[in-house]
């Protein structure tokens, strides 16, 4: 009986550090430390024997599940804001049921013994990676980092990489990143104001923006430095930059021609 319960407390202890660590990854979690992730897993195996033993039915109900996991998961690492935390709660019982379930369906095919079971855990952890990396592809796809700089000074902008931005500055023939004013506030000059095309300043050109929306003129300029953020380093691209007076719904984001990105 004591071999049986430290093997039943050593598989759901990795079954659980498996989750954990699963759950931190796609929840951006970068600096894990692993006597925080095994102390979380230590206690989610100490409740799952706990919740067997006699009288303790009450224990394998949804409220005292819901407590525990969120002790492991405080146990497990440190969270910036009760949002990035209740994700994490979310991700956790996924997390829990792609290692269950992928344990469970190796000890159907190959019989229930232990390291059938810790090899369930490893592939659920090998499929959860390939979805994250999966994620992080997309991810990188959609979204990228601006280096503008105009004088002596340089901003950095997230972007949005909108495949439906054509926009074209018909002098030069560059292609034009949108990017709200505000958050290039400190390369601007003095006194623009991108909704008062009066403000324009000398060296400022205009260019007619069309969306469904309706059509407007935006202020546009060509930086002295641009760059995107691109395989870990900085890569030069030639495009003009014009300033949007609203920030898109996503925040506080430039809207990047995909033909930019995929250069």
């Amino acid at each position: 009986m004591t071999v049986r319960a430290g093997e039943f407390l050593l598989l759901n202890a990795c079954m659980d550090a498996v989750a954990l660590l699963l759950a931190l990854r796609w929840c951006g979690q970068r600096q894990l430390r692993a006597v925080r992730v095994c102390a979380g897993a230590a206690l989610g195996a100490a409740y799952a024997l706990a919740a067997y033993l006699p009288g303790m039915g009450w224990a394998r109900g949804f409220a005292p599940s819901l407590a525990v996991c969120a002790a492991m998961l405080g146990m497990a690492a440190k969270w910036r804001s009760p949002a990035q935390f209740l994700r994490a709660v979310l991700l956790f019982y996924g997390a829990v049921f792609l290692a269950g379930g992928t344990a469970y369906a190796l000890a159907q095919a190959l019989g229930g013994a232990p390291p059938v079971w810790a090899a369930g855990a490893l592939g659920a952890w090998a499929v959860g990676n390939v979805l994250l990396r999966a994620r992080r592809r997309d991810h990188s796809i959609s979204r990228t980092r601006l280096l503008v700089g105009l004088g002596e000074q340089s901003a950095q902008v997230e972007g949005l990489v909108d495949s439906g931005n054509l926009l074209a500055e018909p002098i030069s023939g560059l292609p034009v990143v949108v990017a709200p004013a505000a958050a290039l506030a400190a390369l601007l000059p003095q006194g623009l104001d991108p909704a008062d095309l009066a403000t324009l300043p000398p060296g400022f050109r205009l260019v007619r923006m069309v969306s469904p929306a309706g059509s407007a003129l935006l202020m546009c300029f060509r930086p002295t430095a641009l760059a995107l953020w691109r395989q870990n380093r900085w890569a030069p691209i030639q495009a003009m930059v014009a300033l949007s007076a609203h920030s898109p719904p996503e925040g506080a984001l430039a809207l990047v021609p995909g033909a930019l990105v995929n250069l």
